[in-house]
């Protein structure tokens, strides 16, 4: 099979754990090792001097410099990661800024790959003449397999708990669903599982003070395990987004044979297809009872879209229809 002589995967973070720590920069790399004889690894701009070869780059904005380097040394480069072009949480003269450097890279990379259809369609409607590809983020669905479903209503939401998630993700609006859940299944429990900042744990003893965490457990930060394991017993994933580039907490959901429940913003949408419920905020969910085999199937099918296998494959094609990747 035919490869690429060397990709230089490029994040430009502070922070090189998190290239291990979240699934889809692993991913990636793992992804480029397949593509590539050789992988370099770099997180600065000073670590990419001297470097060549197919720069693999992630988010538009901060990785603008880079790819505009490349171009004007005459070598490609590919750009991924959420774009956020049509996030209304986010505005005022920082947007305006990161929607311009989005522009500029955009038109100088070889080839963009948007994680959804939705964010392609956004990321044409600034970029003009760009070369836009969909490949949507990978759902390890070797490792997320269904499981044995808790026998009382069980609910999950993943996300941190911080003051951007609780906007951007709807943590706020998941308590309000929650509540109305416990009206009609009084036995009903939540976890909300991940890292907890400062101001995000003032939130959470606010909630408290005012007597608003009934059946609702902060798990904290958890295992890939433990997170497989509290997504299994749960009959449904809740996550009632102001906004979402694709949503891959709810696809991992999925996979394990959980039933979403979302709101229609962004791509959630087309992460759900027909597997979960799409709502209108504020709105019911409806009548939540245990979820059935073909609904967790359902599940299960629908999250195998983004499986590796899948992502691999489209990977090719969009590489080999850019002149990145030579025929077989």
């Amino acid at each position: 099979m035919s490869k690429i002589s060397r990709i230089v995967f490029f994040c430009r973070i502070a922070d090189p754990e998190l290239l291990e720590l979240l699934d889809f920069y692993r991913e990636d790399i793992a992804l480029a090792h397949e593509l590539a004889d050789e992988v370099v690894v770099c997180t600065s701009m000073k670590q990419l001097r001297g470097q060549s070869g197919v720069l693999w780059a992630w988010w538009h904005a901060p990785s603008m410099p880079a790819v505009l380097a490349w171009r004007a040394l005459g070598r490609p480069s590919v750009v991924t990661g959420a774009v956020d072009l049509s996030n209304p949480t986010e505005t005022g003269p920082k947007h305006v800024m990161k929607r311009w450097l989005t522009w500029a890279s955009a038109r100088a990379a070889t080839l963009n790959l948007a994680i959804s259809e939705y964010e392609a369609r956004d990321l044409r409607s600034l970029s003009g003449g760009a070369r836009i590809a969909t490949l949507f983020p990978c759902v390890d669905t070797a490792f997320l397999q269904p499981g044995e479903a808790a026998a009382a209503p069980t609910f999950l939401t993943v996300a941190q708990v911080n003051p951007n998630s609780i906007h951007r993700k709807g943590l706020d609006r998941v308590v309000d669903l929650f509540a109305s859940v416990r009206a009609d299944l009084p036995s009903a429990r939540l976890t909300i599982a991940g890292p907890t900042d400062a101001a995000g744990q003032a939130w959470i003893d606010g909630l408290q003070a005012a007597g608003r965490l009934g059946g609702i457990t902060f798990a904290g930060k958890v295992t890939r395990e433990r997170k497989r394991e509290l997504m299994q017993q749960s009959w449904y994933y809740l996550q009632p987004s102001r906004y979402e580039g694709f949503g891959l907490a709810v696809a991992e959901a999925m996979a394990c044979g959980v039933i979403p429940i979302v709101t229609g913003v962004g791509s959630l949408p087309e992460v759900v297809g027909d597997a979960g419920r799409v709502i209108d905020w504020p709105g019911s969910p409806g009548s939540l009872a245990p979820p059935t085999a073909l609904e967790r199937a359902r599940a299960r099918t629908q999250a195998e879209r983004f499986s590796a296998g899948q992502r691999r494959t489209a990977a090719r094609v969009s590489l080999r229809e850019a002149g990145l990747l030579p025929a077989d």
